[in-house]
């Protein structure tokens, strides 16, 4: 799997080729059915009618070493706003994640999104709670998302502007709409 992200990572400038996590079912959307999930609650105000989540899982780690769920993100698109967010999950040792938007055009075309004064790709890093954590990127069209802890923030971020699979720590990844 990194040989492929390799190669695209060095082919698409800030792109990676679809995985085996579930960029590539028949799904459209990788996530099965949309729908309002009852057993989801929404963080601090959020109101969980304005979102719509999957059935299943549609952040998938790259690399599933642990086998236990952790790693495995719902990602709840806004009916609302584009802009906003829903992640539930759980992490393997860290309280906190950091979300990367990204455009998917397809497999082989996956962009990151560029911070206009850095041109490091742009990211959230927020506390998540059994209720979720709801981030938002402004004027910023994405539909899927990486997702790593917060300790493994700097590296995912050189994996992704030096496109040197080698430095990328465990992330995981997904569309959400």
């Amino acid at each position: 799997m990194k040989i492929l992200i390799t190669t695209s990572l060095l082919i698409l400038g800030a792109s990676v080729s679809g995985c085996a996590n579930r960029l590539l079912s028949d799904d459209p959307y990788g996530a099965g059915n949309l729908s309002v999930s009852q057993d989801l609650s929404a963080p601090g105000n959020a109101d969980l009618s304005q979102f719509q989540c999957p059935s299943n899982p549609n952040v998938l780690p790259e690399y599933d070493q642990h086998l236990d769920g952790t790693g495995q993100y719902t990602a709840c698109a806004s009916t609302a706003s584009t802009a906003d967010l829903l992640l539930h999950g759980q992490t393997v040792s860290s309280t906190a994640i950091c979300v990367y938007p990204a455009q998917y055009v397809d497999a082989t075309h996956i962009f990151t999104k560029p911070d206009p004064s850095t041109g490091a790709p742009i990211y959230s890093c927020q506390e998540i709670s059994p209720d979720g954590v709801k981030v938002s990127f402004p004027s910023v069209n994405y539909n899927m998302v990486f997702v790593v802890e917060q300790p493994n923030r700097q590296a995912m971020s050189n994996c992704l502007i030096t496109h040197d699979y080698t430095s990328c720590p465990v992330y995981s990844y997904g569309r959400f709409r």
